[in-house]
Parts: C-alpha cells; sequence; structure tokens
C-alpha cells in the first residue's frame, strides 16, 4: 500500500497503511487479534527432548520478555 501524502512521516504512513489492513481483515470476517491458539507442545518440553521434534511440526504460544536497560519489554508470540 502506497501512500503519496508526503507531508506525513515514514511512521505515519505506515500506521495510517495498517490501519487500513486492519479494517480489510474485519470487514472480511477475520479476527487480526485471535485470543485462541491451538498448541501442540510446550516450549520447556521441545528444549528438554529436541531430538524428538526435529522433523515434526509443533504450534507453540509462550511469551518470552527481553529487558533492555530496565526500560522496555518485547513481546514475541
Amino acid at each position: 500500500m502506497e501512500n503519496k501524502d508526503l507531508s506525513k512521516t515514514g511512521l505515519e504512513i505506515d500506521i495510517v497503511d495498517r490501519l487500513k489492513v486492519l479494517e480489510k481483515m474485519k470487514e472480511k470476517g477475520y479476527n487480526p487479534y485471535p485470543y485462541e491458539f491451538d498448541k501442540t507442545n510446550d516450549v520447556k518440553e521441545i528444549v528438554n527432548d529436541h531430538d524428538k521434534f526435529m522433523d515434526k511440526y509443533v504450534k507453540i504460544a509462550e511469551e518470552f520478555i527481553q529487558l533492555e536497560n530496565m526500560v522496555e519489554l518485547h513481546f514475541m508470540i
């Protein structure tokens, strides 16, 4: 998606474009922020026996938090 408004910063353009994508997803009936996820395994299980999972498809959902300078939190799913 390209926004030709040169008075906006790159970040402002990104935000507008992302909001447009979000609205299109909602119009099509998709939940852009699903709150349910069927995971097949736990991270601890995979870490403890990683050879068992080398050639398998797994779905995991855990919250990883990384502190940087005690100010920022990063969440990865």
